[in-house]
């Protein structure tokens, strides 16, 4: 026997249905892939799932043909759609259909990865395209093949709809899409509540196409009564609107935060490791190890001057890092293609590792394009990650999700396109407003800044680290060697002093305390040395980038070596790289001060011509030791670098902050909580709603109707509380099936109505409903708490009340008006049409009687 095809009501109810929270998907999407390369490739995903779904339910086609057809359907659009490029070459082919087989399945490493938009780079429209195409596909299929399980049709486009947004911006925009009062209502709620109700209304209009198709197959009059018409119609109005003022509310009261996503989650993993920056491991490059050992060489530079290693903009009063140390990190390291669109004026450079290992990867000027050479080509690739505006790159390969270990190893080659752009100046670069909790965290250096008498601009800048070079001293260890280090042979006139490594605070202060003790001891003498400072480029790269914040720049602290020489003839920075092959000696750490045109470059190394005065880093120890005695110890108030502006421990400071941050926090869980919780009873309270509608709307009828939906209310009542149906029985056989203690008086007052021509009253009426009452308490009182909740809230008497309606709805002769006898059998219509017959046969005077 075929398989009947399902109402053209009940198609265009699925495909509308299907199209509308599958279009709101697509708008979910249209951030990360961007609008203009989104439109054709999701509706054609869109349309073409759900033409296939119909076809194949018209054509009677069997589920494995169907899904064969979706499948050479997906292929050949997504070939064209989502692979744009695929057909220009045979190998773009080949390469294409493999994109398109294996990427609904491994494609989504690469949505969440790669920074937004996407565009169609790389096949990773592929993931959306069939997500979009089998999401359509299998909603309307299911809705229309699987009659006994339609909802699952449903459920479908609502994952769709949720797996967009698990991939989609974990931002909502900017502007507001509408205005309604004081509450502004983002485009991303209306697009919730909008996919809400095409799904509520999906179920509800089914729901009423599914009652009508019954009652129409068992040849009876369709008609709906008004009041659970209005019953329905407003319970969803109701969720509804309960879903947008919720929605309006919620998101008008409370900061806007990021939402965790997929995107979300997976960036972060992939943020930079704070622990081993190349400036806190700068000393290594200048150890006897590596300080002649080639690490990479640059080829194709053109008129760039330097590499990069590193751009640490962020100081944590301990080190310079990549990303800020709080948790909103504005700069994280995302995912780069590495093809793009040809871009005019860039170079071609090649980067050749050789020595240097780690994450860090060498970049020359500001990426557009990256590719990767050697063995590993493929698996860097993957695992080459890129600052935007921040001109750091890592690769993670081999290590683990902080970027912590593992990276380049020799023989890897980067393939770099990068913008050739003229250097910025200094002289165009602007002071903001000045740092001054800076000097209550560091007084030595406001003390040294302050002492030295010069303008806030870019030029009383560029003089004051002119000033530190010219008073510092290079040194690259703390400890002598018994023989020299390589760094001190290749500088033979300089002598050795110690200097501890790092960039702390406290390693810094020590720095300009040293200066401004120097100033003190020359007293003014214009001809006394104040070379006082001892340290490396690690140290002056940080004081200089601390002294520019200070003064109101944006500064950050680079990594890397030059490509040419930057200092003129004084030679004080590391050398360059000699023809473009950079070693150990060549890396070097400077400053670049935000410009209106770019960054520009400082260079921040220490003189290496002066020597350092004998008395500024010898000690004499003290003639007597100082009896050191704990039990007469004082407490000492933490340093400056560990206290707030007020005085008080760091540690203390910030407590309004936080109590207002852990107040929103604590009010934002519970308002989201209220919303989940709101969500979850509003069902059950639209439920029980109804329940309560449908005895009242029962029990205002006239008297005998009334009666008979007093039958009918017992028998819901029955099959709420779990009892099997009553069957081909008569009313007495029911009741005592159903063993309740007034069920003989319940079927007694049925049987008077429906088989005698007795008249019914108000008193009747009232005695069915008591007892029918009674009886529901007696079912209630006879189960445990949990049951009596299943009892309330079972569907088993809405699914009755369907069937009902379909077979069991009649006109009574000569009435005029419907009358529901549900438990009327067929044995029980034959005794009473029996009577009736004979009752006339008497009156007429019929000889059978």
């Amino acid at each position: 026997m075929r398989r009947p095809l399902p109402p053209g009501s009940q198609v265009a109810l699925s495909v509308a249905c299907a199209a509308a929270v599958l279009t709101l998907a697509a708008i979910v999407l249209a951030p990360v892939y961007g609008p203009d390369a989104l439109l054709l490739p999701a509706s054609a995903a869109t349309v073409t799932g759900l033409a296939l779904a119909v076809l194949s339910e018209r054509l009677r086609w069997s589920w494995g043909l169907s899904v064969l057809f979706a499948i050479a359907g997906y292929a050949v659009g997504a070939l064209l759609l989502a692979t744009p490029g695929a057909v220009s070459a045979s190998g773009d082919i080949v390469t294409a259909a493999v994109q398109v087989l294996i990427g609904p399945v491994v494609g989504w490493k690469g949505v969440v990865t790669l920074p937004a938009p996407l565009g169609t780079y790389e096949g990773v429209m592929v993931p959306a395209y069939a997500l979009l195409f089998f999401g359509s596909w299998a909603a309307v299929s299911f809705s229309l093949r699987v009659p006994r399980r339609w909802w699952i049709g449903p459920v479908v486009a609502a994952a769709t709809f949720l797996a967009a947004i698990v991939i989609g911006p974990e931002r909502d925009s900017d502007a507001a899409a509408i205005v309604v009062g004081t509450h502004a209502i983002a485009r991303e709620t209306l697009i919730g509540v909008g996919a809400f109700a095409a799904l509520l209304g999906w179920f509800i209009a089914r729901g009423s196409l599914e009652r009508a198709r019954l009652k129409s197959a068992a040849g009876a009059r369709s008609r709906t009564p008004g009041r659970l018409r209005a019953i329905a119609l407003a319970s969803g109005a109701a969720m509804a609107v309960a879903a947008v003022a919720a929605t309006m509310t919620i998101s008008s009261s409370l900061p806007s935060v990021a939402r965790s996503v997929a995107r979300t989650g997976v960036e972060a993993s992939t943020a930079v490791a704070r622990a081993e920056t190349p400036l806190s491991t700068y000393r290594a490059f200048m150890s006897d190890d590596l300080y002649d050992v080639e690490l990479f060489s640059v080829e194709g530079a053109g008129d760039a001057d330097r590499v990069r290693l590193a751009v640490l903009p962020y100081y944590d009063e301990d080190r310079y890092l990549q990303a800020a140390p709080t948790s909103d990190a504005t700069q994280v390291f995302r995912r780069l293609p590495a093809r793009l669109l040809p871009v005019s004026g860039t170079d071609e450079a090649t980067v050749a590792i050789a020595g240097l290992t780690g994450p860090w990867t060498p970049l020359v000027g500001d990426v557009i394009e990256v590719g990767f050479g050697g063995g590993r080509a493929a698996q860097l690739v993957d695992s080459f990650y890129y600052v935007e505006d921040g001109g750091s790159g890592i690769v993670t390969l081999g290590a683990a999700p902080d970027a912590a270990n593992g990276g380049l190893t020799a023989g890897d080659e980067i393939y770099e396109s990068v913008m050739a752009a003229p250097a910025a100046s200094l002289g165009e670069a602007v002071a903001g407003a000045p740092a001054d909790s800076l000097a209550e965290e560091m007084p030595e250096l406001a003390a040294w800044v302050d002492a030295q008498a010069v303008g806030r601009d870019a030029a009383g800048l560029q003089l004051l680290v002119e000033r530190l070079r010219e008073r510092g001293y290079l040194s690259h260890a703390v400890i002598a060697s018994g023989e020299k280090y390589l760094w001190q042979e290749a500088l033979p006139g300089l002598g050795f002093e110690a200097s501890a490594a790092g960039h702390s605070t406290t390693r810094l202060e020590d720095l300009f305390a040293q200066l401004n003790d120097r100033a003190e001891q020359t007293q003014g003498d214009p001809k006394a040395s104040l070379v006082a400072a001892v340290g490396d480029d690690e140290q002056f790269a940080a004081a200089s980038a601390l002294i520019a914040t200070y003064l109101g720049f944006d500064a950050r602290v680079v990594v890397g070596a030059r490509l040419a020489d930057t200092d003129g003839d004084r030679g004080w920075t590391p050398p360059a790289c000699e023809d473009g092959v950079c070693r150990g000696r060549n890396i070097s750490a400077w400053v670049e001060i935000a410009t209106p045109t770019g960054w520009a470059a400082l260079d921040t190394s220490p003189q290496i011509g002066l020597a350092l005065e004998a008395d500024v880093t010898s000690e004499t120890p003290p003639e007597f030791a100082t009896d050191l005695r704990n039990d007469q110890a004082e407490v000492e108030d933490p340093p400056s670098s560990q206290r707030s502006r007020s005085g008080e421990a760091t540690e203390d400071d910030g407590n309004g902050e936080d109590d207002d941050e852990e107040q929103s926090r604590t009010l934002r869980i519970v308002a989201i909580s209220g919303v989940g919780v709101l969500a979850l009873l509003l069902p059950l309270i639209v439920l029980i709603a109804w329940k309560a509608a449908r005895r009242a709307r029962r029990r205002g009828r006239r008297a005998d109707d009334a009666i008979r939906a007093g039958w009918q209310q017992y028998l819901d009542d029955a099959a709420d509380a779990g009892l099997p149906p009553a069957g081909p029985r008569t009313y007495s056989e029911v009741s005592a099936a159903y063993g309740s203690p007034h069920g003989p008086a319940i079927a007694a007052l049925a049987t008077k109505v429906d088989f005698s021509h007795l008249e019914v009253g108000v008193e009747e009426t009232e005695a069915m409903w008591r007892l029918v009452r009674e009886d529901r308490r007696h079912w209630l009182s006879a189960r445990s708490w949990s049951a009596r909740i299943r009892m309330r809230l079972s569907l088993r008497s809405l699914l009755r009340d369907v069937r009902r309606d379909a077979a069991q709805v009649h006109v009574r002769a000569g009435a005029g008006r419907s009358t529901w006898k549900t438990d009327r059998t067929a044995v029980t219509r034959s005794r009473v049409e029996t009577r009736s017959r004979s009752r006339r046969n008497r009156r007429k005077g019929d000889p059978r009687d």
